[in-house]
This record gives structure tokens, sequence and C-alpha cells, in this order.
């Protein structure tokens, strides 16, 4: 049966300590009051789930089952810190630089003193500010942080089992033979010894904390173990998830209340086998309730939650994730940061600060068959503030109302895009493969599907799509046709992006835009057709061709 929770959104282990002017805008100690608030806000935005949590490799909690970020640190300690201060910052960097660094590691630990010192549990009191303002209280384990990898044997984030490396994968590359990865070298769950070690942690939060549901973030990071895994490492793996499941199961019936078990996951279910989990044979064993897809970092826009259903079945829930970034295109502003020689500096934009970028991702996802919406990293947005001068605000919790409502959603204001290739994914081999960049040589044409919700009529809307292309010395004509339409070729020249979000209003200079424009009428419940068209016949030679040539960088979209 599917879940009828329809707003996820997931509060990221440090999250609330990290940035204090947000989450506690007083200069006192960090208190259970701040969280409530935190709590309230989220229930106005109209969350209804929130999902916690609490661990990266050590507790972010007062754990009795595995050792904590707090073993050992006095408030203020930068020596403590050390050891990881410099696992983030390259191997020349200056003991100042380390300093720094160390400087604000410390200012989201001290909190977590306060809230110790003063005997609270601050799992404990979200759930009960969960249940004061009617939200459902879940937990999100992460099942393989690897922000230490660089130190394994530093004790900050790491677990003690990390710094043997019989527990821990080699991280081999899969493009560089005999190349270690940082990012792929997590923990191991082919041992025993890893698995027994997170399962503990994951019945204490079952069995000790009053949750109503689990989810394992498996993207976070997503290795598991040594790719390919063979068949046997798999069934291992789905057996130990029938374990949990059974945890869940015991925990229902003594509460009388349903406990759902989730996966955050890569919509590539065969790479997650790959890593030895199978979602596939888990749903069709009812191991799990409800799955999550995404990509890391960058937020999904193709997405693939219809494949997913055929696939899985229809008994399990999906959430569309949105994550912080709509893609890795870069903007600017006619006023902000410059580099040393005076040029604008490129952002990237946070969708979290965008109401219609929120709403055309969730309504791309609702579309094509997505049960509700999961908000990953949106309070990423809140830091914002406090790291670069010209972001003026955080994350927009307004625009959370109604977004995973599709019909909620229809006649409003919306943004799409498509992610873009931007050569630094965390995790290119989980990623959904990026459509753009893409070069078009003199009379070539090039076909993008995205998924979009058709919009009611008498609403006064229209259609706008906009190339961002390379600037060059003459960028040839350029033609647009939607869902079948006969191409066009008249558009505006514009440097502004089709909705700012905050700092970023422009395009940098090394871009230039078009903007098309196209009756909503025909926009399509579902998947739509962009066709862009480099119109120029210049092709007689090698030389020729380049010169017509035009790199599309992106293809953005607006109801507006």
């Amino acid at each position: 049966m599917r879940l009828t929770n329809r707003v996820l959104y997931t509060g990221d282990s440090n999250y609330l300590f990290g940035t204090p002017t947000i989450y506690r805008p007083d200069s006192g100690p960090f208190t259970a009051r701040h969280i409530h608030e935190h709590i309230r806000l989220l229930a106005e935005s109209g969350v209804d789930t929130y999902l916690l949590c609490p661990n990266a490799q050590r507790a972010f909690y007062p754990s009795k089952v595995i050792p904590r970020m707090t073993d050992g640190y006095r408030r203020g300690d930068l020596g403590f810190v050390r050891c990881f201060a410099k696992c983030r910052l390259p191997p020349d960097a200056s003991e100042a630089e380390i300093d720094r660094v160390g400087e604000r590691l410390v200012r989201w630990m001290d909190p977590m003193l306060d809230l110790e010192e003063a005997g609270i549990d601050w799992l404990n009191e979200a759930i009960i500010a969960c249940r004061r303002y009617g939200i459902a209280p879940w937990v999100s384990i992460r099942m393989n942080d690897v922000h230490g990898a660089s130190d394994p044997s530093c004790p900050f984030l790491n677990c003690p089992l990390y710094a043997d490396e019989r527990f821990r994968l080699s991280g081999q590359r899969p493009d560089i033979p005999g190349q270690a990865g940082l990012l792929l070298m997590g923990l191991n769950y082919e041992r025993s010894e890893v698995r027994d070690y997170m399962f503990a942690q994951i019945r204490e939060v079952v069995e000790d904390y009053d949750f109503e549901g689990l989810q394992m973030n498996w993207l976070r990071c997503p290795i598991c173990c040594a790719p390919v895994a063979a068949q046997s490492t798999i069934d291992t793996m789905t057996a130990w998830t029938g374990e949990i499941r059974d945890l869940t199961r015991a925990r229902a019936k003594a509460t009388g209340k349903p406990y759902p078990l989730g996966i955050r996951t890569s919509g590539d279910l065969g790479t997650m086998r790959a890593i030895g989990l199978d979602i596939g044979a888990m749903v069709q064993a009812r191991l799990i309730d409800f799955v999550s897809p995404s990509n890391v970092w960058q937020t999904n826009w193709d997405t693939p939650d219809d494949r997913l259903r055929r696939a899985l079945g229809d008994e399990v829930t999906i959430y569309g994730a949105i994550e912080v970034t709509p893609n890795s295109l870069q903007c600017t502003g006619t006023e902000g940061q410059t580099d040393a020689s005076g040029a604008l500096l490129g952002r990237t934009r946070l969708i979290s600060a965008s109401a219609p970028l929120l709403r055309g991702n969730a309504s791309g996802k609702l579309a094509m068959g997505a049960d509700g919406i999961e908000l990953f990293n949106f309070f990423y947005t809140d830091k914002y503030p406090l790291k670069d001068p010209d972001w003026k605000a955080p994350s927009d919790y307004s625009a959370l109302r109604g977004i995973g409502q599709l019909g909620f959603l229809r006649g409003q204001p919306k943004a799409y895009t498509f992610s873009i290739a931007s050569g630094d994914s965390y995790f290119t081999y989980w990623e959904q493969q990026e459509p753009l960049p893409v070069i078009l040589e003199p009379l070539w044409s090039r076909t993008f599907s995205l998924p979009m919700c058709a919009e009611p009529p008498g609403t006064g809307l229209e259609l706008i799509i906009q190339l961002v292309v390379d600037d060059q010395e003459s960028v040839p004509p350029l033609g647009v046709s939607f869902n079948g339409s006969w191409p066009t070729y008249q558009c505006k020249p514009t440097h502004e992006v089709l909705f700012p979000v905050i700092a970023c209003t422009h395009h940098i200079p090394e871009h230039r835009a078009f903007n098309y424009r196209f009756s909503v009428a025909t926009i399509k419940e579902g998947r739509n057709d962009i066709v862009v068209y480099n119109g120029s016949s210049c092709r007689a030679d090698r030389e020729e061709r380049l010169q017509n040539s035009v790199c599309i960088v992106s293809v953005e979209l607006a109801v507006m």
C-alpha cells in the first residue's frame, strides 16, 4: 500500500548546528527552543514528514552503542578538529588556513555541547516538536559517509573500524586502473563487522526513539560493496536489509502504528545492484515501502519515476527528490563579487531559494507518477548569507506549501531546466546522464525530453524557452521546436536569466542567451520535446563547420 506522506524534509546530521545565524539568531546557547522553532517553520510551510539524519560514521546524538562526535571534545578545542580541517584543504594549506576551517568546525561542535550539558537529547526533542506541530518524525541514516576519507585514522567523523583497511573499500576507480578515489573509499559492507556496527545504530534509533519511519540513505555516499558485487554478496545485503525490516515490523507491532522502511537511491538501479543493493529484489520481497531516486548534488530533471514504477510495481511509494542545485549553469549579478581581474564571479543557483524552480521540478516529477516530494539539502541555501555577501536571503520555505500536490501547482509560475555535465560530479557513475552541454554543427539538431505538467486555460501565462550558448564572434541562427511545432528562429537576445535567484540575475559574460515564445497550451502532461536546430548551412570544409558550430550550454524554460 502506498504511503500518504507527501512532503518530506530531510534534516542532514549537523545542519541545525552549523548555521547559527539562521537557526539560532540570538547569541546564547543552543536550546530545545531552537529545534521547536525550526520544526514549527516546516509545519507552517506544509511539510508533513521530517527525516532527521543523526549520524555520519559517528553519532551526532548521545548514542549508547556507537562512538559519538563529541567523545573527547572540549568546548573550543581546535586541536580536536584539526585533523579533519586538514582533510578539507589542499595538502599545501597554511596553518592559518587550517585554523580558519577548524574555527568553523568548532562553531558547530559547541552547540552540540550546549544540548549535552543541558541534558537534552536533540533527537527526542525533534520528535516531541514534530508531534507538537503535526509532522511525522522519521529517521534517515547515512549508510556510508566518507567525509573523512583523506585521513581514515582521523577520529573526527570517522569511526574506529574505518582506520583499519580491512574494513574499508579500496576506492578503486573504474576509469583509471590502480588509482583510488577518496569518495569511493567507504566502509566495506561485505565485512560482517561493518554490518554489525551499522545495525547496532539502526536498532538503537528504531527501538529507543519514537520515530515512525526509517530511510536508509545509500546516496550519502553511494558505495556499499566492491563492484561488481557477486550474487552471494547481493543476497547477503538483501538478507541484512530484511533484518532491519524485522526491526521496523516489531516496532510497528509494539506501537500499533505503521513504521515504513525505505531507501534513498540512485535512479539507475543497475549501478546500485553493482555495489550489492538489489532494490528490485527488496521491493519484491516486501522489505521496503518507499524509494527516493535522486542524483547526489545536482537535481534530476528528466525524472525516471515512470520507468521505476514499471520496474518496481504499484505497491512501492516513489518520492521525487529535489537536491541542492538545479544544474551547474554559472550565473552572476550586475553587481557582485569579482576576481582579481575585476570580472564578475559566476555562481551556481541554489534551488531552495527559487519558488519557480521548486515548483517546476516538483511538477515534472509528480506528472511522471511520483507520489510525493522529498527535499534533500534544502537547508543548504540557509548557509549562503554567511558565506557570500551578495546572497542576502536563505531558503524560500513559503514555496513548499502545496509542493506535493500537482493540482495546487498548476497555473503557477514555474522554471524548468536540464542537468548539465560539470566535470566535478561527486559520483558520476550513479548520476543520471546529463544531456548538456552539446555541440551542434551546421544543419544539426538535437531533441531534449523534459517532464512538465499541463497548465489550465485562462491563466495569462506563456512559455519561454531560453537557449544559453557559449559566447563566440558570430552565433549561427538557432531554431526551436516545442512538441512538434514548426521551428521558429524568432528570438530575443538577452543577458538575464528567466527567473532571478537572489544574487544570480544574469548570465556570465562567457555565455549568451536567446528567448523564444510559445503558447502555454502546447505543454503536455508528462514528457515534452524541445528540438534545437543549428540553421547554418556553412559546412563546406572542417574549418567552416567549426566556425559555424555552437555549444548549447543550457536549455531553460519558464512558465511565466
